[in-house]
């Protein structure tokens, strides 16, 4: 073992300077935190391919049921005055008061509608948001990665050669 050792070191003591390079990052890549950007980034890269990063059909019926209570709301003081003043004995005349309250009701339809393309919209709003973030990075990553190669083809292995692996850069650089 320990010849082994010993037969090894000429090549470690050149291979120092790479060394010292890729232990830093190594570190980095294997930390906590970056152990967890890279799950939620595949994660991320997963729901972009099932096209599943706009609202779910949960909070877009949350939005049309939103718009219709706050309508209904104001609807609410309007039947109220109108009853009022039906029990007052205002102007009732042939069922006014009652076609008035029929008459606030019918527009609830129209902005269930109104409301469901807002959440459509707001909904690939946040798609197009989410998977811009995610393009941004995966090309932030992916120019990490490619500094550091870069970095490392360019170390000389010791104090008398050139950096061998720089017959490299031109494969890496094209992708091959």
């Amino acid at each position: 073992m320990i010849a082994a050792l010993a037969a090894a070191a000429p090549a470690l003591a050149k291979a120092g300077p790479l060394l010292l390079k890729a232990v830093p990052y190594a570190l980095d890549y294997l930390s906590p935190e970056a152990t967890a950007e890279r799950k939620r980034l595949n994660a991320d890269k997963l729901a972009m391919e099932r096209g599943t990063l706009g609202m779910g059909g949960a909070q877009k019926q949350e939005i049309v049921t939103r718009a219709l209570q706050n309508v209904r709301s104001s609807q609410r003081g309007v039947e109220a005055a109108a009853m009022r003043a039906r029990a007052a004995g205002g102007a009732t005349v042939g069922g006014e008061t009652s076609r008035a309250v029929r008459a606030l009701q019918e527009p609830l339809e129209g902005i269930a509608a109104q409301a469901s393309a807002e959440g459509d919209r707001l909904s690939a709003m946040q798609e197009s948001s989410r998977a811009e973030d995610i393009r941004r990075r995966m090309a932030e990553r992916r120019a990490r990665r490619n500094a550091f190669v870069m970095d490392m083809a360019k170390t000389p292995m010791g104090e008398e050669e050139e950096a061998p692996l720089t017959g490299l850069l031109s494969d890496y650089a094209k992708g091959g």
